[in-house]
């Protein structure tokens, strides 16, 4: 026991000496560097950062459909669009990141969608030491070798990987999921998926991808069952699939239970402001959305800093033709938008990404979400300069939603009151990136 003792000890004792010793021959040495090697093409580069949300799939991503539309026009030189997001990834990883991804692609345009979240610990002088960076090179290195699986791989690689570790990621949902589904192959989809809950029963994602493709094949019998078993998998406390039971229902007719079910999800998640809009959607499909007023009211009052609710509450008032209340409303979901910006840390860290574009004299454009207000943006980074522009994606999805179901633009509801994008939203977005990408390229005598 002594001797375990003595080299638990020393080991513990040389592990700091050992860093430091590290530590202090990076910064005798050469500046790190860990580039793999990618040959500086000719022509224009445009590198995306962001979530999930940029990621996108297989099939459709909006730096893909920005790609094919630059492919399109007329431009004097040749175009790359490079897709860096990264599902699951915050404004602090994208911006620790960064300094790999600029030294490997030299864009001359850093395309960005960031800010939902930032919650990952980040110490400035940790920052500073040569281990810690070095860490992070040798990080960025592996993940950019090894992280989009089923890019690489083929689809029967895939799935071998899934029956071999049980994988239920996004990865998984979109690969045999959303890509199947999109490409109408159910039969090879409910192969897969049940192949999966044979080997591993509490796989939620291979559950509710069933769901999904009854529901999309109007069995719904089947589809209420995988959804019911999705609910119970999740411990009836994920309101979105819930949501996704709804619009089945909904879809097949069956609105008298679609209505029963989004009754009882309002007594489940009463301030769940995602519930209420959905409740509120479902009535305006019935043509009975001012019933539904007193229920956005009561969500209010238990949520009141629920900016959505009041853009719906507002909407209500709008169309019984009260408009200075619902101007009011309106306002107040401005007001408290503006209020959601004090998270100061990202709002920091998005700076420090921006200025780090500026020194390298690279032309930022920065996206925001869907349905969400650019003026967020705009508060944090500055107005727009010759090396900054803003997208807007509020105005064009609200009008969009207008025209189309929520579910013909997003997949599933992972941002809140949008999610996931589909092929038609992923080119609403593009299109907006590109608009604004214009006038650069005019100005630099890049189009035709």
């Amino acid at each position: 026991m002594k001797k375990f003792a003595r080299i638990l000890f020393w080991a513990l004792a040389l592990v700091p000496l050992f860093v430091l010793l590290l530590e202090w021959r990076l910064r005798v040495s050469a500046p790190l560097t860990m580039d793999p090697a990618t040959p500086q093409e000719q022509g224009i580069r445009i590198l995306v950062l962001g979530d999930s949300i940029t990621r996108g799939s297989p099939e459709s991503s909006y730096p893909r459909e920005l790609n094919e539309m630059l492919q399109k026009m007329p431009l004097k030189a040749p175009v790359q669009v490079f897709n860096e997001g990264m599902s699951g990834y915050e404004t602090l990883d994208i911006f620790r990141r960064a300094p790999f991804l600029l030294d490997r692609y030299k864009p001359q345009i850093v395309v960005t969608m960031t800010g939902m979240k930032n919650t990952g610990l980040d110490d400035p002088l940790i920052r500073e030491l040569r281990v810690y960076r070095l860490y992070q090179r040798v990080h960025d290195y592996l993940l950019s070798a090894d992280y989009r699986p089923f890019e690489a791989n083929s689809e029967k690689a895939f799935f071998d990987h899934v029956l071999e570790t049980g994988d239920d990621s996004v990865d998984y949902v979109r690969f045999f999921g959303d890509r199947l589904r999109a490409a109408h192959r159910f039969e090879d989809a409910i192969h897969y998926h049940r192949q999966v809950i044979e080997k591993y029963p509490w796989h939620l994602g291979a559950h509710l991808a069933l769901a999904q493709i009854y529901g999309d094949t109007n069995d719904i019998d089947q589809a209420e069952f995988y959804f019911d078993q999705a609910i119970e998998l999740s411990g009836h406390s994920v309101s979105w699939i819930f949501i996704e039971k709804s619009l089945a229902l909904r879809k097949a007719g069956r609105h008298q239970q679609a209505e029963l079910l989004m009754r009882d999800l309002l007594t489940r998640f009463p301030q769940d402001p995602l519930v209420n809009e959905f409740y509120f959607d479902l009535y305006r499909e019935l043509g009975r959305a001012v019933e539904t007023e007193s229920v956005i009211r009561s969500g209010l009052a238990k949520n009141p800093n629920a900016a959505r609710l009041h853009v719906i509450l507002g909407t209500i008032l709008s169309g019984r033709g009260m408009n200075s209340q619902a101007q009011a409303e309106f306002q107040a979901a401005r007001d408290l938008e503006g209020e959601s910006r004090q998270d100061t840390k990202t709002k920091l860290v998005y700076q420090q990404l921006t200025r780090l574009l500026q020194e390298r004299g690279i032309l930022h454009i920065a996206v925001q979400y869907p349905r969400h207000p650019v003026s967020k943006l705009k508060e944090w980074l500055g107005p727009e300069t010759p090396h900054l522009y803003y997208v807007d994606n509020e105005r064009s999805f609200e009008n969009a939603l207008k025209e189309e179901h929520y579910e013909k633009l997003f997949i599933d509801y992972f941002g809140g009151d949008f999610g996931h994008m589909t092929k038609d939203a992923n080119r609403l977005v593009a299109g907006g990136i590109l608009a604004r990408l214009r006038p650069w390229l005019q100005e630099n005598g890049l189009l035709n």
